[in-house]
């Protein structure tokens, strides 16, 4: 009876998945032997936005370089493997973090992959920056990472483009006027006011005037 016990618990041990053993019997060297094929994987990034987009859906598509049948890269929603597809579609910008886990070793968690997506500068296809997205004036640049005030930069622009002379001869003074009541248009919002109101005064002291006569 002790023989057929025996023997049974034989024939079960020797059914056992063979990924399983090795599953839990990666050792210190698997293990370092895993994180240097993590630490070679990479990723490539591509916007996918234009002109329509801008402003709402800043997305891109990031492909993995350096998986093998060993490794593998997940997020919240899907695995990424040698044998799949490697490329996550339609990320939006900002930060995103991407796990990569051991395939055979209990799904260890081997290093998490932080991917900065930069913002797109929406100024940067405007009138005003034709031309100058690979200029020295860095608000003209795609994925200039500053916070751009309205004002300021169509102040700004004006000057830069005044400096160095870049208007179009054919409609400089139309541009120049344009330019001019964008950068001054506080002003000439404030004077129309004052403008109004001095009339209305004039209106009103000459109203009492004839009454009085």
């Amino acid at each position: 009876m002790k023989k057929v016990f025996y023997l049974t618990l034989f024939v079960l041990f020797m059914l056992i998945d063979i990924d399983m053993v090795s599953a839990v019997s990666c050792d210190s060297e698997d293990m370092a032997r895993l994180k240097g094929l993590a630490a070679g994987v990479s990723y490539n990034s591509e916007f996918i936005g234009d002109r329509s987009d801008v402003g709402d859906y800043q997305l891109y598509n990031v492909s993995f370089v350096g998986l093998t049948d060993e490794i593998y890269v997940s997020d919240s929603h899907y695995t990424f493997k040698v044998d799949n597809d490697q490329t996550v579609i339609n990320v939006s910008s900002g930060i995103t973090n991407y796990e990569i886990y051991s395939k055979n070793c209990s799904d260890w968690r081997l290093k998490t992959i932080t991917i900065d997506l930069p913002k797109f500068n929406v100024y940067s296809v405007s009138d005003e920056c034709e031309g100058l997205q690979n200029s020295d004036f860095e608000m003209c640049n795609p994925w200039y990472s500053g916070n751009i005030d309205g004002d300021y930069f169509y102040k700004a622009i004006s000057e830069y483009k005044d400096k160095n002379n870049l208007y179009d001869d054919d409609g400089d003074d139309e541009d120049s006027l344009v330019e001019y009541i964008k950068y001054n248009r506080n002003i000439f919002i404030i004077g129309g006011l004052v403008l109004v109101v001095i009339i209305i005064l004039i209106i009103f002291i000459r109203k009492k005037k004839n009454t009085l006569e």
